[in-house]
């Protein structure tokens, strides 16, 4: 069996106008509010503008992710056998069909399963609104009670996967399910990390219901979302934001600007990237640095005179400071260009079994005579222990 990846967002119509929601809206929700209305008006077909796709990188890392999963899964079937029960994801979206795999899944529960792998929650207590849940791993304790556990890509804890986890200790709670206080990430890097659910459930309880009110507030308007709209936190830049904020000429599309100094700009009278392009001079009351201001203002003129340009000629550049470029050697048969990379989700086999994760450095070089060279600089478990790998070299 495969490992199963949910969706970036889980949110779908039944066929009594219910919405059914997930953990992964939460998530997104919390991210960025535009960007859940924006899937909201698709499921709610209220809009016909095409969403942004994965591109390779978040496709590499679904990928990842999911084997990252299938390894925590097969050693936990190793461990218990047959005992493990393992639920498919349910094939059909109706209410019916939901309500039978959660009964299963309470049922395996109650009956002591060591391990229930993607076990499914169907919370009706709103049936407007229900919500519909696919734990990765909820393990049962010594003591009887069960763990929420879910594994990780990334290699440290983030809040949006808190949340997530919160959501299934209520599920379980809801359901009279023993559930332990602690829940449990595994990490990309085969770390454990606990949290208590006393720490986290109140966050998770704010953030659910800011994006309660929000579905709320949205379907009574009967409207798409528009860019702009003040009452909905914006990430900027994520894939839903690039768009809308680009065809508004935001802000936010000048490299470098930060949400704190677009909300100051625009209380100065400066609302789009033109504007500010066309003001050299902070106005008056605008409280952002004037080293700052002037930086934005010249890399906001530099990018209008970019727009239109030749795409393959060199961008328009400002030499502010020329002594660093003074202070260069003249050119040298001896010179070499540098090459400088990174991977973060590379993994490779150790020597002792042990697994490297990330590929910190990737350094490498062409000499005079045209020869290329390179080095590998693993990150190990343990921050004290690295590994140094030498490639061969090619012309």
């Amino acid at each position: 069996m495969s490992a199963a990846r949910p969706s970036l967002t889980g949110m779908y119509l039944l066929t009594d106008g219910a919405l059914v929601t997930s953990a992964s809206d939460l998530t997104l929700a919390s991210g960025c509010e535009f960007a859940f209305l924006r899937v909201l008006d698709h499921r709610l077909g209220w809009s016909s503008d095409p969403l942004p796709e994965d591109d390779a990188m978040l496709r590499r890392a679904a990928e990842l992710g999911g084997a990252h999963e299938e390894r925590m899964l097969e050693r936990l079937r190793a461990e218990h056998g047959d005992a493990l029960v393992a639920f498919p994801r349910p094939e059909g979206r109706d209410a019916a069909t939901l309500r039978d795999a959660a009964e299963a899944t309470r049922l395996a529960l109650a009956a002591g399963a060591p391990v229930v792998y993607q076990g499914v929650f169907f919370d009706e207590t709103d049936p407007a609104l229900p919500f519909v849940g696919y734990a990765d791993f909820l393990v049962r304790r010594p003591d009887g009670r069960y763990r929420v556990v879910d594994t990780k890509l990334s290699r440290h804890v983030r809040v949006t996967a808190l949340l997530q986890l919160a959501a299934y200790h209520e599920q379980l709670q809801r359901l009279g399910i023993p559930v332990d206080d602690e829940v449990e990430l595994v990490l990309g890097d085969e770390r454990v990390e606990t949290a208590r659910v006393e720490d986290i459930a109140p966050v998770f309880r704010l953030r659910r219901a800011r994006m309660h009110a929000i579905i709320a507030e949205h379907r009574a308007e009967g409207a798409p979302v528009r860019w702009g709209d003040p009452r909905y936190a914006v990430d900027g830049r994520c894939p839903h934001c690039e768009g809308p904020a680009a065809a508004a000429d935001d802000l936010l599309t000048v490299a470098g600007m930060r949400l704190s100094q677009r909300a100051r700009l625009v209380a100065a009278g400066i609302r789009t990237a033109g504007e500010l392009a066309a003001t050299p001079l902070r106005p008056a009351g605008c409280d952002i640095a004037e080293p700052s201001y002037a930086a934005l203002n010249l890399q906001a003129a530099l990018q209008r005179v970019a727009v239109g340009a030749d795409p393959h000629a060199p961008p328009p550049v400002v030499v502010t400071d020329p002594r660093p470029i003074a202070a260069l050697p003249a050119p040298s048969p001896g010179d070499i260009f540098f090459d400088f990379e990174g991977d973060p989700m590379h993994r490779a086999a150790g020597s002792a079994g042990q697994t490297w994760w990330g590929l910190d450095f990737l350094f490498g070089w062409v000499d005079a005579d045209g020869r290329f060279d390179r080095c590998l600089l693993y990150t190990s478990p343990s921050p004290r222990d690295r590994t140094r790998s030498r490639m061969p070299s090619s012309a």
